[in-house]
């Protein structure tokens, strides 16, 4: 059963969450553009400054401030926002291979770039009704613990994501530089790796869901459906 006072608790989290959407996926390209210039260790700072800045900002707004779910949410995004900026930093400085100008940028290509990237956001469209349709499913068997369990396994799980996330961004660069140039045989060798070690990680990553998920599924359902 929903009491009044969780959507509104809700509604507040999600409020603070949209502020970093922005950061988040620049915070992704720029990790990926990173990655592929072999920058790890600048990559794992910026991770490390990222996770003490949500914990400092977790602290000042529940703790100090007081302001409830709004300030998890706003914690999120504000570490997510000074994890851009370490990223941005490092082109700031001159330091990359690549460059950015927009200047340099040939907007005729821009119906091309959406229309090859159409299927990655297909995918991720896909994944949001997913999304949708467990939590509506759990809230309406299960209700608000339930819902709070899911939250919980998927916190938990977060902690080996960052492989596959980390596994699917590079090979999405590689694959589009490989397309670019023509070559055959990287998109070949590419695809061997996504589907040898990729499948493998995958694999062992739903065991792992399936372990963390058993836990607040006998906490909250004793039964089955």
């Amino acid at each position: 059963m929903r009491e009044p006072w969780d959507l509104g608790m809700l509604n507040e989290y999600i409020l603070g969450q949209v502020i970093g959407i922005p950061a988040l996926i620049l915070g992704q390209q720029l990790f990926s553009f990173l990655s592929l210039e072999n920058q790890r260790k600048w990559t794992m700072i910026a991770s490390i400054i990222c996770f003490a800045a949500n914990w400092v900002c977790d602290h000042l707004f529940i703790v100090l401030f007081r302001t409830g779910t709004f300030g998890l949410g706003l914690s999120t995004s504000i570490s997510e926002w000074v994890f851009l900026a370490f990223l941005a930093l490092y082109y700031i400085r001159g330091r990359s291979e690549w460059k950015f100008s927009p200047k340099g940028c040939d907007w005729h290509d821009v119906p091309q770039v959406m229309k090859l990237g159409y299927s990655g956001a297909l995918s991720r469209f896909v994944e949001m009704f997913r999304c949708l349709i467990v939590n509506f499913l759990v809230l309406k068997y299960v209700g608000s613990v339930g819902i709070s369990a899911f939250a919980a396994s998927n916190s938990a799980l977060a902690v080996f994501w960052p492989v596959i996330f980390g596994m699917v961004a590079v090979a999405r660069m590689l694959f589009t530089i490989s397309i670019g140039e023509e070559d055959r045989r990287s998109i070949a060798d590419i695809m061997k790796i996504v589907m040898s070690w990729g499948g493998a990680a995958r694999a062992g990553d739903g065991g792992r869901a399936g372990a963390v998920r058993g836990a607040p599924h006998a906490a909250v359902l004793p039964g089955p459906l």
